[in-house]
């Protein structure tokens, strides 16, 4: 199904949500360049230093914090960090190895595209902000039994916000 199309169908499944169950998120035609590798800890707070982070959050053993600083702890298990253009996920693999995703939009190619969600934070770590924004990429299928449906490629964090979150 093209964009065009799929569009045409979220637009109906807002305006009477028994046509579908439930409405369709709007999609957004874009690119998206994806460079995933391991990296030691010394590598990965590298990269994560390099695209000078805005925003941001980190998961430790005991606490999930938000911050865009560069972590100090050494028991960091994951974390996502984000700047203008660029954002970074982060995921401990095994001691001292971690799986280090760089996302950043590229040129559309008719064939990717993004929804964007908002998730609430818990309590505890609202100090000004109510949720997190993810973008949902989705690419479409160009052969065989899955040909012409979009289908789940990565979600990229890309900040937070103070909107509430949309259903």
């Amino acid at each position: 199904m093209s964009l065009e199309n799929y569009n045409k169908l979220q637009a109906h499944s807002q305006d009477d949500l028994r046509l579908l169950g439930n409405g369709l998120p709007t999609l957004m035609n874009a690119g998206l360049d994806i460079l995933s590798e391991q990296l030691s800890t010394e590598k990965m707070l590298e990269k994560i230093k390099a695209i000078i982070p805005t925003q941001g959050w980190v998961m430790y053993r005991d606490q999930v914090e938000i911050s865009a600083d560069i972590p100090t702890r050494t028991d960091l298990i994951e974390g996502e960090w984000v700047n203008e253009s660029d954002s970074l996920k982060v995921k401990l693999v095994s001691t001292d190895l971690f799986q280090v995703t760089r996302m950043n939009r590229a040129d559309a190619d008719g064939f990717t595209a993004f929804s964007e969600q908002k998730v609430v934070l818990r309590q505890h770590l609202k100090n000004n902000i109510t949720c997190a924004v993810y973008r949902c990429w989705w690419k479409q299928a160009q052969e065989g039994e899955q040909k012409g449906r979009w289908l789940p490629l990565t979600q990229q964090f890309i900040g937070f916000s103070n909107e509430k979150e949309q259903a």
